[in-house]
Protein backbone atom coordinates (compact mmCIF):
# COMPACT_ATOMS: atom_id res chain seq x y z
CA UNK A 1 0.00 0.00 0.00
CA UNK A 2 2.85 2.38 0.82
CA UNK A 3 4.29 1.88 -2.67
CA UNK A 4 0.90 2.68 -4.21
CA UNK A 5 0.62 5.94 -2.26
CA UNK A 6 4.21 6.89 -3.09
CA UNK A 7 3.64 6.48 -6.83
CA UNK A 8 0.14 7.95 -7.13
CA UNK A 9 -0.07 10.85 -9.55
CA UNK A 10 -3.01 12.25 -7.55
CA UNK A 11 -2.37 14.27 -4.40
CA UNK A 12 -3.61 12.47 -1.26
CA UNK A 13 -3.95 14.06 2.19
CA UNK A 14 -5.06 12.57 5.53
CA UNK A 15 -6.31 14.83 8.36
CA UNK A 16 -7.55 14.32 11.90
CA UNK A 17 -11.03 15.27 13.10
CA UNK A 18 -10.06 18.93 13.42
CA UNK A 19 -8.75 19.21 9.86
CA UNK A 20 -5.10 19.15 10.89
CA UNK A 21 -2.86 17.33 8.43
CA UNK A 22 -1.54 13.96 9.62
CA UNK A 23 0.12 12.79 6.41
CA UNK A 24 0.30 13.34 2.66
CA UNK A 25 1.84 11.52 -0.28
CA UNK A 26 4.70 12.88 -2.44
CA UNK A 27 2.28 14.21 -5.10
CA UNK A 28 0.55 16.35 -2.47
CA UNK A 29 3.89 17.58 -1.13
CA UNK A 30 4.95 18.60 -4.62
CA UNK A 31 1.64 20.38 -5.10
CA UNK A 32 2.14 22.29 -1.83
CA UNK A 33 5.83 22.92 -2.56
CA UNK A 34 6.91 21.28 0.70
CA UNK A 35 9.68 18.90 1.70
CA UNK A 36 8.71 15.36 2.82
CA UNK A 37 6.98 15.39 6.20
CA UNK A 38 6.91 19.19 6.46
CA UNK A 39 3.10 19.42 6.41
CA UNK A 40 2.36 17.17 9.39
CA UNK A 41 0.62 19.05 12.22
CA UNK A 42 -0.27 22.05 10.07
CA UNK A 43 -3.72 23.26 9.12
CA UNK A 44 -5.02 22.82 5.59
CA UNK A 45 -5.34 26.55 4.89
CA UNK A 46 -1.72 27.19 5.83
CA UNK A 47 -0.48 24.52 3.44
CA UNK A 48 -2.80 24.76 0.45
CA UNK A 49 -4.30 28.23 0.71
CA UNK A 50 -7.48 28.69 -1.33
CA UNK A 51 -7.21 25.53 -3.40
CA UNK A 52 -10.46 23.90 -2.29
CA UNK A 53 -8.77 21.46 0.13
CA UNK A 54 -9.90 23.24 3.29
CA UNK A 55 -13.50 23.76 2.09
CA UNK A 56 -13.89 20.13 0.98
CA UNK A 57 -12.34 18.82 4.22
CA UNK A 58 -14.51 21.05 6.43
CA UNK A 59 -17.72 19.95 4.70
CA UNK A 60 -16.79 16.26 4.95
CA UNK A 61 -15.81 16.57 8.63
CA UNK A 62 -18.96 18.48 9.60
CA UNK A 63 -21.50 16.56 7.52
CA UNK A 64 -19.96 13.13 7.72
CA UNK A 65 -20.53 12.75 3.99
CA UNK A 66 -18.26 12.97 0.92
CA UNK A 67 -17.67 16.45 -0.50
CA UNK A 68 -15.91 17.92 -3.53
CA UNK A 69 -14.61 21.28 -4.69
CA UNK A 70 -13.17 22.68 -7.91
CA UNK A 71 -9.99 24.70 -7.66
CA UNK A 72 -8.94 27.23 -10.28
CA UNK A 73 -5.27 27.75 -11.23
CA UNK A 74 -3.28 29.98 -8.87
CA UNK A 75 0.14 31.59 -8.74
CA UNK A 76 2.78 28.86 -8.76
CA UNK A 77 0.11 26.22 -9.45
CA UNK A 78 -1.17 26.31 -13.03
CA UNK A 79 -3.22 23.11 -12.71
CA UNK A 80 -7.00 23.05 -12.30
CA UNK A 81 -7.93 20.61 -9.54
CA UNK A 82 -10.92 18.53 -8.55
CA UNK A 83 -10.67 17.92 -4.79
CA UNK A 84 -12.70 15.03 -3.35
CA UNK A 85 -12.96 14.54 0.42
CA UNK A 86 -14.34 11.55 2.33
CA UNK A 87 -14.78 11.31 6.13
CA UNK A 88 -12.96 8.63 8.12
CA UNK A 89 -15.52 7.01 10.43
CA UNK A 90 -14.86 5.00 13.58
CA UNK A 91 -17.80 3.71 15.57
CA UNK A 92 -20.11 6.03 13.68
CA UNK A 93 -18.05 9.12 14.58
CA UNK A 94 -15.95 11.26 12.24
CA UNK A 95 -12.30 10.84 13.21
CA UNK A 96 -10.66 12.40 10.20
CA UNK A 97 -10.78 12.99 6.48
CA UNK A 98 -9.08 11.68 3.34
CA UNK A 99 -8.70 14.07 0.42
CA UNK A 100 -7.69 13.24 -3.15
CA UNK A 101 -6.96 15.96 -5.73
CA UNK A 102 -7.11 15.18 -9.45
CA UNK A 103 -5.53 17.40 -12.09
CA UNK A 104 -8.45 18.14 -14.44
CA UNK A 105 -6.68 20.82 -16.50
CA UNK A 106 -6.77 18.80 -19.71
CA UNK A 107 -10.43 17.82 -19.24
CA UNK A 108 -11.37 21.45 -18.61
CA UNK A 109 -9.43 22.51 -21.68
CA UNK A 110 -11.22 19.93 -23.84
CA UNK A 111 -14.57 21.05 -22.45
CA UNK A 112 -13.81 24.71 -23.22
CA UNK A 113 -12.73 23.77 -26.75
CA UNK A 114 -15.93 21.78 -27.22
CA UNK A 115 -18.11 24.68 -26.07
CA UNK A 116 -16.20 27.15 -28.25
CA UNK A 117 -16.49 24.80 -31.22
CA UNK A 118 -20.26 24.37 -30.79
CA UNK A 119 -20.71 28.13 -30.41
CA UNK A 120 -18.62 28.85 -33.53
CA UNK A 121 -20.36 26.21 -35.65
CA UNK A 122 -23.77 27.48 -34.52
CA UNK A 123 -22.83 31.02 -35.50
CA UNK A 124 -21.35 29.99 -38.84
CA UNK A 125 -24.50 27.99 -39.68
CA UNK A 126 -26.93 30.63 -38.48
CA UNK A 127 -25.53 33.49 -40.59
CA UNK A 128 -26.20 31.93 -44.04
CA UNK A 129 -29.44 30.32 -42.83
CA UNK A 130 -30.73 33.74 -41.76
CA UNK A 131 -29.86 35.16 -45.19
CA UNK A 132 -31.58 32.24 -46.97
CA UNK A 133 -34.67 32.57 -44.80
CA UNK A 134 -34.85 36.32 -45.46
CA UNK A 135 -34.59 35.86 -49.22
CA UNK A 136 -37.22 33.09 -49.29
CA UNK A 137 -39.62 35.11 -47.13
CA UNK A 138 -39.20 38.08 -49.49
CA UNK A 139 -39.92 35.88 -52.49
CA UNK A 140 -43.00 34.38 -50.81
CA UNK A 141 -44.13 37.88 -49.91
CA UNK A 142 -44.53 38.79 -53.57
CA UNK A 143 -41.02 39.27 -54.96
CA UNK A 144 -41.34 35.95 -56.84
CA UNK A 145 -43.51 37.82 -59.34
CA UNK A 146 -41.00 40.68 -59.64
CA UNK A 147 -39.09 39.63 -62.75
CA UNK A 148 -36.58 42.47 -62.37
CA UNK A 149 -35.41 41.62 -58.84
CA UNK A 150 -36.32 38.00 -58.07
CA UNK A 151 -33.11 36.78 -59.65
CA UNK A 152 -31.10 38.69 -57.03
CA UNK A 153 -32.88 36.87 -54.19
CA UNK A 154 -32.44 33.48 -55.87
CA UNK A 155 -28.73 34.20 -56.40
CA UNK A 156 -28.46 35.09 -52.71
CA UNK A 157 -30.05 31.76 -51.75
CA UNK A 158 -27.64 29.89 -54.02
CA UNK A 159 -24.63 31.81 -52.69
CA UNK A 160 -25.52 31.16 -49.05
CA UNK A 161 -26.35 27.49 -49.76
CA UNK A 162 -22.89 27.13 -51.33
CA UNK A 163 -21.38 28.70 -48.23
CA UNK A 164 -23.19 26.17 -46.05
CA UNK A 165 -21.99 23.34 -48.29
CA UNK A 166 -18.37 24.55 -48.01
CA UNK A 167 -18.65 24.75 -44.23
CA UNK A 168 -20.08 21.24 -43.92
CA UNK A 169 -17.42 19.88 -46.29
CA UNK A 170 -14.64 21.46 -44.21
CA UNK A 171 -16.17 20.17 -40.96
CA UNK A 172 -16.24 16.65 -42.41
CA UNK A 173 -12.62 16.95 -43.60
CA UNK A 174 -11.50 18.16 -40.19
CA UNK A 175 -13.43 15.40 -38.45
CA UNK A 176 -11.83 12.82 -40.73
CA UNK A 177 -8.32 14.17 -40.05
CA UNK A 178 -8.92 14.11 -36.29
CA UNK A 179 -10.27 10.57 -36.37
CA UNK A 180 -8.09 7.86 -34.87
CA UNK A 181 -9.14 5.63 -37.77
CA UNK A 182 -7.53 7.81 -40.45
CA UNK A 183 -4.90 5.98 -42.50
CA UNK A 184 -2.33 7.65 -44.73
CA UNK A 185 -1.37 6.11 -48.06
CA UNK A 186 2.23 7.28 -48.28
CA UNK A 187 4.18 7.34 -51.53
CA UNK A 188 6.84 9.40 -53.28
CA UNK A 189 5.11 12.37 -54.94
CA UNK A 190 6.54 14.95 -57.40
CA UNK A 191 5.81 18.19 -55.54
CA UNK A 192 6.07 20.56 -58.50
CA UNK A 193 3.66 18.59 -60.69
CA UNK A 194 1.14 18.16 -57.89
CA UNK A 195 1.27 21.89 -57.14
CA UNK A 196 0.63 22.70 -60.80
CA UNK A 197 -2.48 20.47 -60.75
CA UNK A 198 -3.76 22.19 -57.60
CA UNK A 199 -3.10 25.62 -59.12
CA UNK A 200 -5.02 24.74 -62.28
CA UNK A 201 -7.99 23.52 -60.23
CA UNK A 202 -8.16 26.92 -58.49
CA UNK A 203 -7.99 29.05 -61.66
CA UNK A 204 -11.77 29.14 -62.34
CA UNK A 205 -12.45 30.63 -58.89
CA UNK A 206 -9.95 33.46 -59.44
CA UNK A 207 -10.22 34.06 -63.18
CA UNK A 208 -11.22 37.68 -62.60
CA UNK A 209 -8.15 38.53 -60.54
CA UNK A 210 -4.86 39.74 -61.99
CA UNK A 211 -2.42 37.86 -59.78
CA UNK A 212 0.79 36.25 -60.99
CA UNK A 213 1.77 32.78 -59.80
CA UNK A 214 5.30 31.41 -59.76
CA UNK A 215 6.12 27.78 -59.02
CA UNK A 216 9.78 27.67 -57.97
CA UNK A 217 9.78 24.03 -56.88
CA UNK A 218 12.45 21.89 -58.52
CA UNK A 219 11.00 19.35 -60.99
CA UNK A 220 13.11 16.61 -59.38
CA UNK A 221 11.97 17.26 -55.79
CA UNK A 222 9.80 14.56 -54.23
CA UNK A 223 8.09 14.25 -50.87
CA UNK A 224 6.79 11.16 -49.11
CA UNK A 225 3.17 11.93 -48.38
CA UNK A 226 -0.46 10.94 -48.72
CA UNK A 227 -1.62 12.42 -52.04
CA UNK A 228 -5.04 13.59 -50.80
CA UNK A 229 -3.57 15.13 -47.66
CA UNK A 230 -0.85 16.98 -49.57
CA UNK A 231 -3.33 18.21 -52.19
CA UNK A 232 -5.59 19.50 -49.39
CA UNK A 233 -2.74 21.37 -47.70
CA UNK A 234 -1.51 22.94 -50.96
CA UNK A 235 -5.05 23.78 -52.09
CA UNK A 236 -5.98 25.52 -48.83
CA UNK A 237 -2.76 27.55 -48.66
CA UNK A 238 -2.87 28.60 -52.32
CA UNK A 239 -6.59 29.37 -52.07
CA UNK A 240 -5.94 31.62 -49.07
CA UNK A 241 -3.06 33.35 -50.82
CA UNK A 242 -5.11 34.13 -53.94
CA UNK A 243 -8.12 35.25 -51.88
CA UNK A 244 -6.23 37.81 -49.84
CA UNK A 245 -3.77 39.06 -52.46
CA UNK A 246 -5.03 42.17 -54.30
CA UNK A 247 -4.97 42.63 -58.07
CA UNK A 248 -1.46 43.21 -59.34
CA UNK A 249 0.03 41.09 -56.55
CA UNK A 250 1.81 37.76 -56.70
CA UNK A 251 1.80 34.30 -55.12
CA UNK A 252 4.95 32.20 -55.00
CA UNK A 253 5.37 28.52 -54.19
CA UNK A 254 8.84 27.33 -53.21
CA UNK A 255 10.42 24.36 -51.46
CA UNK A 256 13.78 23.60 -49.87
CA UNK A 257 15.38 20.39 -48.59
CA UNK A 258 16.38 20.26 -44.93
CA UNK A 259 18.02 17.16 -43.39
CA UNK A 260 15.52 14.48 -44.36
CA UNK A 261 12.64 16.92 -44.68
CA UNK A 262 11.19 19.27 -47.26
CA UNK A 263 9.96 22.73 -46.30
CA UNK A 264 7.18 24.01 -48.58
CA UNK A 265 6.35 27.73 -48.55
CA UNK A 266 3.44 29.66 -50.05
CA UNK A 267 4.23 33.38 -50.06
CA UNK A 268 1.91 36.22 -51.10
CA UNK A 269 1.91 40.01 -51.37
CA UNK A 270 -1.35 40.42 -49.49
CA UNK A 271 -2.15 42.69 -46.51
CA UNK A 272 -0.14 40.66 -44.01
CA UNK A 273 -1.16 39.57 -40.52
CA UNK A 274 -0.88 41.55 -37.25
CA UNK A 275 1.75 40.15 -34.89
CA UNK A 276 -0.79 39.44 -32.14
CA UNK A 277 -2.82 37.24 -34.51
CA UNK A 278 0.07 35.07 -35.74
CA UNK A 279 -0.06 32.52 -32.86
CA UNK A 280 -3.76 31.86 -33.52
CA UNK A 281 -4.10 31.66 -37.31
CA UNK A 282 -4.16 27.84 -37.34
CA UNK A 283 -6.97 27.66 -34.77
CA UNK A 284 -10.41 26.49 -35.88
CA UNK A 285 -12.67 29.39 -36.88
CA UNK A 286 -10.05 32.03 -36.08
CA UNK A 287 -10.10 34.87 -38.57
CA UNK A 288 -7.81 37.89 -38.67
CA UNK A 289 -10.43 39.94 -40.52
CA UNK A 290 -13.81 38.29 -39.90
CA UNK A 291 -15.85 40.49 -42.24
CA UNK A 292 -13.45 40.19 -45.17
CA UNK A 293 -12.98 36.45 -44.69
CA UNK A 294 -16.73 35.80 -44.83
CA UNK A 295 -17.07 38.15 -47.81
CA UNK A 296 -14.44 36.07 -49.64
CA UNK A 297 -16.23 32.83 -48.78
CA UNK A 298 -13.87 31.50 -46.11
CA UNK A 299 -15.13 28.98 -43.56
CA UNK A 300 -12.46 29.68 -40.93
CA UNK A 301 -11.32 26.04 -41.04
CA UNK A 302 -8.88 26.00 -43.96
CA UNK A 303 -5.65 26.57 -42.02
CA UNK A 304 -6.73 24.21 -39.24
CA UNK A 305 -7.20 21.51 -41.88
CA UNK A 306 -3.68 22.23 -43.21
CA UNK A 307 -2.24 21.90 -39.69
CA UNK A 308 -3.98 18.57 -39.02
CA UNK A 309 -3.08 17.13 -42.44
CA UNK A 310 0.60 18.06 -42.06
CA UNK A 311 0.89 16.88 -38.45
CA UNK A 312 -0.54 13.50 -39.45
CA UNK A 313 2.58 13.17 -41.62
CA UNK A 314 4.81 14.05 -38.68
CA UNK A 315 5.43 17.53 -40.09
CA UNK A 316 4.91 21.02 -38.71
CA UNK A 317 3.35 24.29 -39.89
CA UNK A 318 4.13 27.95 -39.39
CA UNK A 319 3.71 31.46 -40.74
CA UNK A 320 5.86 34.54 -41.11
CA UNK A 321 4.12 37.81 -41.82
CA UNK A 322 4.26 41.56 -41.46
CA UNK A 323 1.35 43.93 -41.94
CA UNK A 324 1.44 45.56 -45.35
CA UNK A 325 4.18 43.23 -46.63
CA UNK A 326 2.42 39.91 -47.23
CA UNK A 327 2.61 36.49 -45.60
CA UNK A 328 4.57 33.28 -46.01
CA UNK A 329 2.87 30.09 -44.80
CA UNK A 330 5.07 27.00 -44.62
CA UNK A 331 4.92 23.33 -43.71
CA UNK A 332 7.42 20.49 -43.54
CA UNK A 333 7.12 16.88 -44.74
CA UNK A 334 9.45 13.88 -44.89
CA UNK A 335 11.57 13.91 -48.04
Amino acid sequence: MEAVLENMSEALVLTDGRGVIKAMNPAAERLAGLKPGAAAGRRMLDVFGGTGFEEAALEALVSGRPASRDSAPAAGRPAELKVNAAPVLEGGKVKGCVLVAHDVSELKKVERLRKDFVANVSHELKTPLTAIKGSVETLLGGAVDDREHRGEFLESVLRQASRLEALVDDLLRLSSLESAAVRLELSGLPLRGLAEEVHRSLLPAFKGKRISFENRVSPSLQVRADRKGLEQALSNLLDNAFKFTPDGGSVTLSASEETGRVRVTVADTGPGIPADSLPRVFERFYRVDKARSRELGGTGLGLSIVKHAVELHGGSVGVESEEGRGSAFWFTLPA
